[in-house]
């Protein structure tokens, strides 16, 4: 085996990375949800050829930028109002197309629209490592469950006290 593989492998990783990014500055829906993909995919393939932890933290920041445009995305796209029945069948009141049929699913579209929301400094922090995204988005939320109390040691109960009932 050529030992300049890996060394190839992780720059053809990296410049798939940097282009996947220059791409979401301009991305619509669809391309976002490719370049999320895409993020997700190079994270796993870089764990899998161990080709280092920083290619899969660069892969885990695409993945969340591109997660991050997509709620933006959708935050911004005209509700699907649902449909409405007339007689026996159902028709869609308009032409909007449903999460479904953009091939999201409703957790998805959810958190990408928590992370849209997040604070710049918090984002940094989530894409930087720092923090995770569940963290930040429950502090964002308002929901961030203090740490929990020292577990206080258990005595066992002497003699003594046993034969005193």
């Amino acid at each position: 085996m050529n030992a300049r593989l890996p060394a190839l492998r992780e720059n053809t990783v990296v410049a798939r990375l940097e282009a996947a990014t220059a791409l979401l500055a301009e991305a619509d829906l669809g391309l976002a949800q490719e370049v999320y993909a895409a993020g997700k995919a190079a994270q796993e393939y870089a764990r899998s050829k161990n080709l280092g932890e920083e290619i899969v933290q660069r892969a885990h920041a695409v993945t969340l930028k591109a997660e991050r445009k997509l709620g933006e995305l959708l935050a911004e796209t005209p509700k699907n109002e649902g449909q409405i029945r007339r007689g026996s069948a159902l028709e869609p009141r308009d032409s909007i197309p449903t999460l479904a049929d953009l091939g999201i699913d409703k957790k998805q579209s959810m958190r990408a629209q928590q992370m849209a929301r997040l604070p710049e400094a918090k984002f940094n922090a989530v894409v930087s490592g720092k923090t995770t995204a569940n963290k930040a988005l429950a502090e964002a939320k308002g929901n961030s469950r203090p740490s929990k109390p020292a577990k206080k040691e258990r005595t066992p109960p002497v003699a003594a006290d046993l034969d005193a009932d």
